[in-house]
């Protein structure tokens, strides 16, 4: 076993999209929840683009990824 002085740590978040279903004709009726989700995902990746700018003298910058859609 070897001493460490840090450890990064982890945070993990379950987001829930939720959509509303409509006929193929009339989608402005209804919410993608795909369209949603993505957009969500390209926010996170301007979100991890701004922490990559806050080092850590031991660890360097954190990262934020989206591991599962």
């Amino acid at each position: 076993m070897a001493l460490v002085v840090a450890n990064r740590g982890l945070m993990n978040y379950r987001l829930i999209v939720k959509g509303a279903s409509v006929h193929a004709s009339t989608p402005e009726l209804g919410r993608n929840a795909v369209t949603a989700a993505a957009r969500l995902v390209l926010e996170l990746e301007v979100l991890g683009d701004g922490l990559a700018t806050r080092r850590h003298h031991l660890f360097g910058p954190p990262n934020l990824t989206v591991g599962t859609i």
